[in-house]
């Protein structure tokens, strides 16, 4: 414990030297959902990255993946080569990374229960306000999923004055996407709606998509008294499974797929409703309340595996904020409850015609946790923080094999963690901060539970939940009005990490590992016609036990820089262009470190956009996604026979306009 807290300590010096504060006006404040106390970014001790509705709309971006791509240590892998179901990796995490992110949507879970990814494409882009990340473990705020950050989505609500959008997108591969939205207020009652459509042939043979959305708000506020929205969003996509190729494969023709009847469709419904209490000399109540529903049909021929499953999610989220003085001191205090259920259904099959069941079986995942939190102001701009969660969670199955041993199990899973943070407040644009803390996750079902229909089915009794211990410091400063910079350091040591197992064919607890690393951001605007943009994350995630001790952890590279621009130019024009450069890191399941390692690789996109002067509201784009026609993957894993790569597009060009009215 001395050595992590040392670690900490030692990177304070740096930022102090740095910590010149700036005599320039605060931005305009933006509160942070995501930190369930209504905190502002500059409040909340940890690195906080927004994006907001005017960055999404001059990105040229197709969905939320395209947005989020180049945020600095954020990564993205993809068996597909498009957006659908790719897997998001924050602060070192590799297989499987999807399960240490909490994504979140308007405060509702997206976060499967199974060892599925969350499918991005049931967010329209259409109808997204902003997106919230904040890296490092928060287990003590939100609980599972939460281990190295949590990723939330707010949607659009009514605004005061009607505001409706349209906007059509092309690019190459057949690709071809169509929004609109509205928003406004009639007799007191606010609204936002949005519809998308989406499709694309792919870049790969096999890799097509299909893809429709739409979803809407309605939020009502009764002064003094309180406020509710009611939200709601549906979307279905159809999308092709090209699979892998060998690197000799790849680099021959990287467009290629050798399977040609794996694919899969989702639909997926959600339903939220959050009440609120109007804020009194002793805070407010808010109670949310959620539904969600998926249904996911696969046919994976090559596989010899079809199944459908469903996944019905309830949750309801009652919690307490308050703001008081505490002799002398500013206090706020958060109170609150997370309880959560999970059905899953599934039904296994031995042909395409599915009349041969195989399984059929239910599991259920039942979560009901209690957590606070408390900051105290402490002296003048220094504030306090600390938060602690109980909970307990039962994972329970029904599995009956066509081929027998049939089974009906369940274990409960306890967690109890706590952590604490220091903030220091140099001006409203500029911070200090230091946190510690303990994190978790639990199993996801399906490796607590083997249900795959072949005879060797079982409830593994022996699995236990990740547990961890997260410190970092950093700090985020505006050195000038048009200069601002960010640093900070990691360190998270994880045991009983849960990885499969290729020799005992189940799921296991690994060794003890360490994922240490240094986040740094930089952003500039020399000029009011010109911004620059850059990042760079280097990460360490290590074994620290057992006999793979001291090797790298697969999928995570050492280095990871993002840098950008955008220039005004004549006749309402503006060119941005974004680089992104990933290092080389060990393909998935090599836990030696001996196989052959993913290649880095380096994209760079170009967009110029034409917004007239004369026509407010117009925007057009054109634009070239990896210039260079880089042939590169973003992921790969070994095999008993070869290793499995999975090549990410080439050049790609796009081009779209948008009126908002």
């Amino acid at each position: 414990m001395k050595k992590q807290m040392l670690f900490a300590v030692a990177l304070l010096p740096a930022a102090v030297v740095l910590a010149q504060p700036a005599t320039n006006a605060p931005a305009e404040e933006i509160v942070v959902r995501a930190s369930r106390a209504g905190k502002a970014a500059a409040e909340m001790p940890e690195n906080v990255s927004i994006i907001t509705a005017q960055d999404i709309q001059k990105s040229g971006a197709a969905n939320v993946v395209d947005v989020m791509k180049n945020i600095g240590g954020v990564e993205f892998r993809s068996f597909s080569g498009n957006s659908a179901q790719a897997e998001v990796a924050l602060r070192g995490f590799g297989e499987n990374s999807f399960g240490r992110v909490l994504v979140l949507l308007n405060g509702q879970r997206l976060n499967r229960p199974d060892m599925a990814s969350i499918n991005w494409l049931q967010i329209p882009l259409a109808n997204v306000e902003r997106i919230e990340v904040l890296r490092g473990g928060q287990s003590a705020l939100y609980g599972d999923n939460a281990n190295a950050g949590v990723i939330n989505i707010v949607t659009r609500q009514g605004t005061t004055q009607p505001v409706t959008s349209i906007s059509a997108d092309v690019a190459s591969y057949g690709t071809v996407n169509a929004r609109a939205s509205t928003q406004g207020n009639a007799g007191g009652l606010g609204y936002a709606a949005n519809v998308e459509r989406d499709e694309t042939a792919g870049y790969r043979d096999h890799s097509a998509y299909r893809a429709w959305g739409a979803g809407g708000s309605l939020d009502w506020e009764q002064k003094d008294r309180v406020s509710a929205t009611l939200g709601a969003a549906y979307n279905v996509i159809d999308f092709e499974l090209p699979g892998y190729l060998t690197k000799a494969q790849m680099d021959a023709n990287p467009r290629q797929s050798l399977t040609t009847n794996d694919d899969a469709r989702t639909a997926a419904l959600a339903l939220n409703l959050n009440l609120k209490t109007a804020t009194t000399a002793n805070g407010h109540l808010e109670l949310a309340g959620t539904y969600g529903r998926q249904e996911a049909q696969d046919n994976l021929a090559s596989w010899m595996s079809w199944d459908d499953v469903t996944i019905n999610s309830f949750g309801l989220l009652p919690k307490w904020v308050s703001e008081f003085d505490l002799g002398g001191h500013h206090n706020t205090f958060l109170l609150g409850v997370d309880m959560g259920f999970d059905r899953l259904t599934v039904k296994r099959f031995g042909d395409a015609a599915r009349s041969i069941e195989t399984l059929n079986g239910a599991v259920e995942k039942r979560v009901i946790g209690v957590y606070l939190r408390d900051e105290i102001e402490v002296v003048d701009k220094l504030t306090v923080g600390v938060g602690a969660r109980s909970e307990q969670a039962r994972i329970s199955a029904d599995i009956s094999p066509a081929m027998g041993g049939n089974f009906d199990d369940g274990k409960t899973h306890h967690a109890n963690v706590a952590d604490v943070s220091l903030l220091y407040q140099l001006d409203p644009r500029s911070k200090l901060f230091a946190r510690a803390g303990m994190v978790y996750r639990y199993p996801f079902v399906d490796e607590q539970i083997s249900y795959y229909g072949f005879g060797t089915d079982a409830f593994n009794a022996n699995l236990d939940p990740e547990y961890g211990a997260n410190y970092e410091v950093g700090t985020e400063l505006a050195l000038a009005t048009n200069l601002t910079a960010s640093i900070t350091g990691f360190l998270l040591n994880m045991r009983d990490e849960i990885a499969y197992n290729a020799v005992t064919l189940k799921n296991e607890n690994l060794d003890a590992t360490r994922h240490a690393g240094i986040e740094t951001a930089l952003a500039y605007q020399p000029c009011h016609a010109c911004k620059l943009n850059a990042s760079y994350t280097f990460t360490q995630a290590r074994f620290t036990g057992g006999a793979n001790d001291g090797n790298d952890i697969p999928l995570v590279p050492h280095h990871h820089v993002t840098a950008g621009g955008e220039v005004q130019l004549p006749w309402d024009l503006a060119a941005a262009a974004q680089v992104n450069w990933v290092a080389r890191q060990y393909i998935g399941g090599d836990y030696t470190n001996i196989g052959p390692e993913l290649a880095a690789y380096a994209t760079l996109d170009f967009l110029l956009r034409y917004t007239p002067v004369c026509l407010p509201g117009l925007q057009v784009f054109g634009g070239v996604d990896n210039v260079t026609d880089e042939n590169y993957a973003s992921v790969a894993y070994r095999g008993f026979l070869t290793d499995g790569y999975y090549p990410s597009p080439g050049r790609t060009w796009k081009a779209g306009a948008s009126y908002k009215f």
